[in-house]
């Protein structure tokens, strides 16, 4: 979904920037529509100078479109090398390939993240319609209940790993 390899692509936080960079500029539909046939226009608009351009205004975003680039296992001989373990008892030697890379723990808290990186696009998304979106009593309990929902998770994960406060 997100990142490379076990994740995807970083495209759905790129979908959230551009629509909202669209409604900043209405103009820029046109371009967005023309990427094919316009590139060269449509990278000054979307592509270049992703920070000041593209992400303007979305810090968080443009931070988790960063990190994101950079986590989740790579197509490279090294990285599934690193994903090769051997488990050894008195008789036998078992090699193992663990698929995500990482240890439960690890794999836990990074979902989290990347659902705190979907909330986050669910939250400027609404933002920037919510002069229609307001009205809707039913996606307000919706938000509302994913809230407590994120909270209550937050809860479970930091009991469950022993994670430390924040210092």
């Amino acid at each position: 979904m997100f990142g490379r390899g076990v994740f995807g692509s970083t495209g759905p936080i790129e979908f959230v920037a551009h629509a909202h960079h669209m409604l900043k500029d209405p103009a820029l539909q046109i371009t967005w529509l023309s990427k094919n046939e316009e590139s060269k226009a449509f990278e000054d608009a979307f592509l270049a100078n992703k920070r000041t351009n593209l992400f303007a205004g979305l810090d968080e975003l443009y931070k988790a479109w960063g990190d994101l680039s950079e986590k989740g296992s790579h197509a490279t001989i090294n990285a599934i090398c690193e994903r090769f373990i051997h488990v050894e008892d008195d008789k036998n030697i078992e090699w193992r390939m663990n698929y995500c890379g990482v240890e439960e723990s690890s794999w836990a808290k990074q979902i989290f993240s990347i659902l705190l990186i979907l909330l986050k696009l669910e939250q400027t998304l609404f933002k920037d319609y919510e002069a229609r979106l307001q009205f809707d009593e039913t996606l307000l309990r919706m938000r509302a209940e994913l809230e407590r929902r994120k909270l209550q998770l937050r809860q479970n994960l930091i009991a469950k790993y022993k994670i430390p406060p924040p210092l």
